[in-house]
């Protein structure tokens, strides 16, 4: 009976661990990209190969112009 409960406490808290660390890892990544600025985005689009120079550049001058106009 033992053996038991000592199953089923190693079971809830590896569950328990797998939800917390699942959660922390999930709400982190969307709060960073979140907090990110629009050319932060761009950089980290182009560093992945998302996208290559030539959109890079176009959409770089884009957020210049808009900077520009908002100022």
């Amino acid at each position: 009976m033992l053996h038991v409960e000592v199953a089923l406490v190693w079971i809830f808290l590896i569950i328990g661990a797998t939800i917390v660390l699942t959660t922390m890892f999930a709400t982190g990544r969307k709060r960073s990209l979140d907090q990110l600025t629009p050319k932060e985005l761009l950089d980290r689009r182009y560093a992945a190969g998302e996208i290559n120079e030539a959109e890079y550049l176009t959409h770089l001058s884009i957020l210049k112009d808009a900077n520009e106009l908002t100022r």
